[in-house]
């Protein structure tokens, strides 16, 4: 039987994703990306949480979740059973759990991206808003992601890219499961190497 696979996108963006689905899907699996809700009242991590367990429910998914999906994908792992939890680049290391700390670490991260991805990402940022965007942010650091996953009893695989600033080795060394990481890739690896992310979220199964 294919793999069941949901995918939680980063900070109000999702297009970065579509070719990690398509990859997944070119193998037969089934693969959905749950993007963040765009009408009605802005939400946070528990909220879009909840929009994302309602999606899963009754399933056995392989859940996936990137840069702040990762923090949602895990508050889904911890309270329902799911096959897989594998967290892309996760948000926010404690050393950066402020508003100007963690966005001098995405300008960082934004020298070291494609300049095709911000040509990207923006109209999608100017689609939902920047309240939108600030309240997702602001629940980002307020929700650790380390104590979300202590509730999580299925297997757990992080992937980082080595050039990212925001996600930094320590930090993700000691959020339990097995750590890959990616040589020479920034935050939004799986926009580069959507195949290369693809194969780890599908391996084994």
């Amino acid at each position: 039987m294919p793999a069941d696979v949901v995918v939680v996108p980063g900070l109000a963006v999702s297009r970065y994703l579509e070719p990690t689905v398509r990859c997944i899907e070119a193998t037969g699996a089934r693969c959905e990306l749950v993007r963040l809700p765009v009408e009605g009242p802005p939400v946070g991590i528990p909220e879009y949480a909840a929009v994302v367990a309602e999606r899963i429910r009754d399933r056995h998914v392989v859940l996936v979740g990137h840069s702040s999906g990762t923090q949602v994908a895990a508050a889904v792992a911890r309270e329902m059973k799911v096959r897989r939890l594998v967290l892309g680049s996760p948000t926010v290391d404690p050393a950066y759990r402020t508003v100007p700390r963690v966005m001098a670490r995405w300008m960082i991260d934004g020298t070291r991206e494609p300049a095709s991805l911000g040509r990207q990402e923006f109209p999608e940022w100017g689609k939902a808003g920047l309240r939108r965007i600030w309240v997702l942010l602001r629940s980002m650091l307020r929700c650790p992601l380390e104590e979300m996953l202590d509730g999580v009893r299925c297997p757990v695989v992080v992937v980082r890219g080595e050039r990212d600033p925001i996600c930094t080795p320590g930090w993700v060394a000691g959020l339990g499961g097995e750590v890959i990481t990616l040589p020479g890739m920034p935050h939004a690896f799986p926009y580069m190497d959507p195949e290369g992310f693809a194969k780890i979220v599908l391996r084994d199964l």
